[in-house]
């Protein structure tokens, strides 16, 4: 989500961190996001997550277990640890569109296209939703992808341009579906984790990545995840 017409993006960030008193406060006034387990076999509140932070044992995984288990069509919300974003740390949506790969607005492509899953392994965290997708509708989506396949990002909302919240609120219109990222007028755009807090948006596991920093390359497809360790702290 981090562009805004063709202001260079470091800059713009620098000045929206500059004038942070002055900004709306990002989705349910979480700044930082940091999962600890829960009791296994609970189910997961999608409007607590990002205030309770707390997932139960059984529903946590690596991200790239995740991102496998996630079925084809899939939303996934992404995060960071922090403050990195003045949305707030769980600031990007993505889309499982197949095995291997997601459908996305991602910065540095500049278009709507297909990225391989491990352009989110090295993220802290993904939280995999379900909207109510079911098999038969994926030819839609698969459809409408195709439509807007190289189209611009550009998180001003003009014509013709995307970003992630308005890109995959088309693909699920496409599907028959209901937009899963309502409008937030005080940012004026759409933001990815306020679809926690729909009604028909629920949550089917997350996944995790403890070691998440700038320039981490990201879990591997063999790694487990050590939950007592993450319950502990010590990871």
């Amino acid at each position: 989500m981090f562009r805004t017409l063709r202001i260079p993006i470091l800059s713009t960030l620098l000045a929206l961190f500059t004038l942070s008193s002055c900004l709306p406060a990002p989705t349910a006034n979480v700044r930082a996001f940091r999962i600890t387990p829960g009791p296994a076999g609970g189910e997961i509140d999608p409007k607590t997550l990002l205030t309770g932070q707390k997932v139960p044992r059984d529903k946590l995984m690596t991200i790239p277990q995740a991102m496998k288990a996630a079925p084809i069509g899939s939303l996934m919300i992404v995060c960071w640890k922090g403050n990195e974003s003045p949305w707030g740390p769980c600031s990007h949506i993505t889309r499982k569109y197949s095995d291997t790969t997601l459908t996305d607005t991602v910065l540095l492509g500049e278009i709507t296209r297909e990225y391989p899953l491990s352009h989110m392994y090295p993220r802290y965290a993904v939280i995999v939703l379900d909207t109510g997708i079911k098999p038969e509708m994926l030819p839609k989506m698969r459809a409408k992808a195709e439509e807007l396949k190289g189209k611009p990002y550009d998180l001003s909302g003009a014509p013709g341009t995307y970003y992630c919240s308005t890109y995959q609120n088309e693909l699920e219109e496409a599907m028959g579906l209901p937009k899963p990222m309502p409008f937030n007028k005080a940012w004026n755009i759409y933001l990815p984790a306020e679809a926690l807090y729909l009604p028909h948006v629920k949550v089917r596991f997350v996944g995790v990545n403890p070691k998440a920093a700038y320039g981490f390359e990201g879990q591997t497809e063999t790694e487990t995840l050590d939950i007592d360790a993450l319950e502990a702290g010590t990871l």
